[in-house]
């Protein structure tokens, strides 16, 4: 095989105790649905390793009854139903596959430590105003005073004020991911230096970078205002109707990326696209064939140290599979061995990707 194919990484243990994790807070959910439980035995069959990562984490999570929620599915009509479909089963696949990726953040931060903060709901229910702020490589998830929720990725700052007419959100730099509790008399707006992005009750990402602006929706709906509209003070969810030619609506499955004045086009995004983009909040970051540089780009964000590519020639090499943040030497251990890539270390924090020697 040839060494720039993709190159894949095997789950760490690690990574499969945040897996397992993950399981444990979905299946403690007041309702889980036939193919989410399906998933769930088809992930715990993999392997001895995730069986018995499951059943160890199970027996820590007091009141967790796992005999109970298994037998339960056994005797349910729905996995009847389930394991009577040829296509349930595929899409039971598929969901096993990418579990790491749409975890819960909570969960994983709690048994792989992977460094998300605590949410701080305590502190911040107390004022209607706050400052957030994480250093590189940090991450915190912070509960807003109305059950409205921010991830805040490395290197990001957010201020919120909360009033009577509105809730402002003023995202100063770096990425956060916003999960918004509706309210139809308090529009949620996330102020950035390129416009405003406003939102009812819905999810979706804001990311600053470069002096451009990138939007992801995973849920619901948004709509950008340009910066000189959004200078003008609130706008009512009533009045978007009446500004369709000046404002950007962005709906659930979709990308854009704005930038000054000049509105870059609306693209459609796929699910497995989207987990990938969002794996930072499971401490993890995914990649599909993405080129070496991009992977670099992106590691760079959460760490100090700076990756060099002299080789012009493996700016293009393709990286696919998922690495820990802030697992630097996994990284580089994994390209040495899927793709022949070595790590040279050329200054206390500055490290240069090179091709491996040729060996007799």
């Amino acid at each position: 095989m040839d060494k720039k194919e993709n190159l894949s990484v095997i789950p760490d243990q690690k990574t499969i105790d945040a897996e397992a994790a993950d399981w444990l807070v979905r299946l403690e959910e007041e309702y889980v649905s036939a193919e989410d439980r399906a998933a769930f035995l088809a992930w715990r069959s993999v392997s001895a390793r995730h069986r018995d990562a499951f059943d160890r984490l199970a027996k820590l999570w007091d009141g967790f009854d796992q005999a109970k929620v298994l037998s339960d599915y056994a005797a349910s009509d729905d996995n009847a139903a389930l394991l009577a479909s040829d296509a349930a089963r595929a899409r039971v696949v598929r969901f096993a596959r990418r579990s790491v990726l749409t975890g819960i953040a909570a969960s994983v931060a709690l048994m792989a430590g992977v460094g998300i903060a605590v949410s701080i709901s305590g502190r911040v229910a107390d004022s209607h105003k706050g400052l957030i702020e994480t250093a590189v490589g940090e991450q915190e998830t912070v509960n807003l005073p109305d059950k409205s929720v921010i991830e805040l990725n490395t290197n990001s700052q957010v201020a919120y004020v909360y009033e009577k007419d509105g809730r402002e959100i003023k995202l100063m730099r770096g990425e956060a991911f916003f999960k918004v509790a509706p309210n139809k008399d308090q529009p949620f707006r996330v102020e950035t230096p390129t416009g405003s992005v406003v939102a009812v009750g819905t999810a979706f990402t804001v990311r600053i970078e470069n002096n451009k602006v990138d939007v992801l929706v995973s849920e619901g709906s948004v709509v950008f205002l340009p910066r000189d509209m959004a200078s003008k003070g609130p706008v009512r969810p009533a009045e978007l109707a009446s500004l369709s030619e000046t404002v950007t609506a962005i709906s659930a499955g979709q990308a854009a990326v704005f930038q000054d004045r000049a509105e870059e086009q609306v693209d459609p995004i796929e699910p497995d696209a989207i987990a990938r983009k969002l794996s930072w909040r499971q401490g993890v970051l995914a990649f599909s064939g993405d080129p070496l540089s991009d992977v670099v780009a992106d590691v760079s964000r959460y760490t100090d140290v700076v990756i060099e590519i002299d080789d012009q020639g493996l700016r293009d090499l393709p990286v696919s599979g998922y690495f820990k943040i802030g697992e630097m030497d996994e990284l580089f251990e994994a390209l040495e061995m899927m793709a022949g890539l070595e790590a040279q270390q050329v200054g206390s924090k500055r490290v240069r990707l090179v091709r491996m020697a040729e060996r007799n």
